[in-house]
């Protein structure tokens, strides 16, 4: 069910092209748990 969640839900993306960077901005999704196991995958995300 996570990945539903996180895959249908709506995001921004901010591209830096000066810095070869992407921010994802997700929305809140559908219960606090699933916000705490998508900011974990954020930060192994950010890791790589």
């Amino acid at each position: 069910m996570l990945n539903d969640q996180i895959i249908l839900n709506n995001a921004v993306l901010l591209p830096n092209y000066e810095n070869k960077t992407l921010t994802v901005v997700l929305h809140s999704l559908s219960a606090p748990r699933f916000n705490h196991a998508a900011q974990k995958l954020a930060g192994l995300l950010h890791q790589t």
